[in-house]
């Protein structure tokens, strides 16, 4: 379980600077299409190969539709702060969906939470305050990063459902089938926008194949993590996700940071390890 969060916690990382890249070159839309579409083949032909389909049940193809559902919205928001921020305080945001399930687990499951969770969520609330702060204005909050914010949400709650449909359903075929149809969503917008597949040049479509490999490889390895070893195991190590994403953003892509966003960052990057401890 553990080597399976490991190799989850490196494909999510680098997927974030690939698909900063395929976004340099590719509408949105074709990254949502094409990667999913991409990434959950390939798991569809693992299934198959590994001999792990489990007929999908009559209930199981509405957990299957909500999942993809969730992670179109989460992707559409997650993508749009990308492409105008960049990954370091995008990944930030977004990767801090890990204090959703926890006010959740209070709210619905009456769940006590311990004294450094409490301070965690303090911090990573801090630190996205800090973050979304435009520079030079005291109170201007940057609407782009409202869509990380967005993600962050969605995906909290994408991720505090995904226990139900993993045991009636298998790691494979939720992994497989939720990209699949996570890419079909994108369809009703490329046609009405004329967005035009033929005009992918090769060195972008590697891109966003190389986004849809990584991707698919986190999320099956993350679902097969959670299924093989405790949460309180695998979410530390998911937790450094932000924490590889911002170095790849800021050595690599050469990302520009205001004082008050490295502080936000650290400070957010601090309050996701402490939560998963």
């Amino acid at each position: 379980g553990i080597l399976f969060a490991l190799a989850s916690l490196l494909s999510f990382s680098f997927s974030e600077l690939a698909t900063k890249l395929a976004l340099n070159h590719n509408s949105k839309w074709k990254v949502i299409l094409l990667g999913q579409l991409c990434g959950g083949g390939i798991i569809l032909i693992l299934t198959f190969l590994l001999d792990e389909w489990i007929t999908i049940p009559s209930n199981g193809w509405w957990w299957l539709i909500g999942l993809a559902f969730a992670n179109f919205g989460g992707m559409f928001a997650y993508y749009k702060a990308m492409e105008t921020k960049g990954v370091a305080l995008t990944s930030s945001i977004a990767n801090s969906w890990a204090i959703i399930p926890i006010v959740l687990g209070i709210i619905v499951y009456e769940e006590r939470i311990s004294w450094a969770q409490g301070v965690a969520m303090t911090l990573i609330l801090l630190g996205i305050v800090l973050i979304l702060f435009k520079r030079g204005e005291r109170f201007g909050v940057d609407r782009y990063l409202l869509f990380a914010i967005a993600s962050m949400i969605i995906w909290g709650l994408y991720f505090f459902s995904m226990k139900v449909p993993l045991l009636l359903m298998g790691a494979f075929v939720v992994a497989s089938v939720t990209k699949i149809i996570t890419s079909l969503f994108a369809v009703p917008t490329m046609i009405s926008q004329k967005i035009n597949l033929m005009n992918t040049t090769q060195k972008a479509l590697w891109f966003i194949l190389l986004v849809g490999f990584l991707d698919g490889v986190g999320f099956l390895t993350y679902n097969l993590a959670i299924l093989k070893s405790a949460v309180s195991l695998v979410a530390p190590i998911i937790s450094a996700v932000p924490v590889i994403s911002v170095m790849l953003g800021v050595f690599i892509l050469k990302e520009k940071l205001t004082f008050l966003q490295k502080i936000g960052i650290g400070t957010a990057l601090v309050g996701l390890i402490l939560i998963s401890i």
